[in-house]
């Protein structure tokens, strides 16, 4: 008997179901996050595309007039990716964001002297 299998994320798959499991479009757990960034003249808006909020975490930090970005996952207990962002002139204290339709918008207003 001729068997094919797969090793993916510490398992043995057979061909079938690595091919319906991993590679099947249809399954959004295992799209790619997607950064958009845009700007009005109140607020920055960042824009996450696929964030699973059952199995994603995010952290923000500032330094230095930089937005520092982490998403990790809350399963393998891995960070994910880290972006960062430079952003002078802004309310820290005031960073707001929800999660909608499997997207996670920040939205991190401007200071005005």
């Amino acid at each position: 008997m001729n068997s094919v299998s797969v090793l993916y994320d510490n398992s043995v798959l057979t061909l079938d179901k690595f091919i319906n499991t991993v590679l099947t479009k249809s399954n959004n757990e295992n799209c790619i996050l997607s950064v958009h960034i845009s700007e009005t003249s109140l607020n920055y808006c960042i824009k996450i595309k696929n964030f699973h909020s059952k199995n994603n975490n995010f952290e923000i930090y500032y330094k230095h007039n930089f937005i520092i970005l982490r998403i990790s996952n809350s399963i393998y207990s891995k960070q994910v990716f880290t972006r960062i962002f430079y952003m002078n002139n802004i309310n820290i204290t005031k960073i707001s964001h929800c999660y909608f339709n499997n997207t996670l918008y920040i939205t991190v207003p401007k200071l005005f002297f």
